[in-house]
């Protein structure tokens, strides 16, 4: 019985370890675009313009950048810096023709349906 349980435990522990940032899945898009270096210090952050602030529910220390194309009408995550989102004040269905807004700033955290080739994917949430 003893040989059984160190493995079942491993699966287990492994299997609620989060994805590491910036992992995306077989078949699905990035949330938001990721700066092309990881910034891991709070230095490093104000000196590529951003805020050290504690993000998310856990509130963990991140940087936070902003984009310069934030609020601009979009279509296409590829229009944008950060991320295509539609806007969240009426009901969005998933694959029903969308436009949204160019994210605000780096930071993942709340509810935001992306939108891809005009069409709204399913609301994710990040917390």
């Amino acid at each position: 019985m003893r040989p059984l349980i160190a493995p079942l435990f491993i699966a287990f522990a492994t299997a609620c370890v989060p994805a590491m940032p910036g992992a995306v899945r077989a078949g699905s898009s990035p949330v938001v675009s990721l700066p092309a270096e990881p910034v891991v210090s709070e230095a490093d952050c104000r000196a590529k313009g951003g805020v050290w602030e504690p993000i998310c529910r856990r509130q963990i220390d991140a940087c936070v950048i902003g984009f310069p194309d934030a609020g601009s009408p979009c279509t296409d995550s590829s229009q944008c810096r950060g991320g295509c989102y539609a806007e969240l004040s009426g009901a969005v269905l998933p694959g029903a023709p969308a436009t949204g807004l160019c994210a605000a700033n780096s930071n993942p955290c709340g509810c935001k349906a992306l939108v891809e080739s005009g069409r709204a994917g399913p609301m994710l949430c990040v917390d």
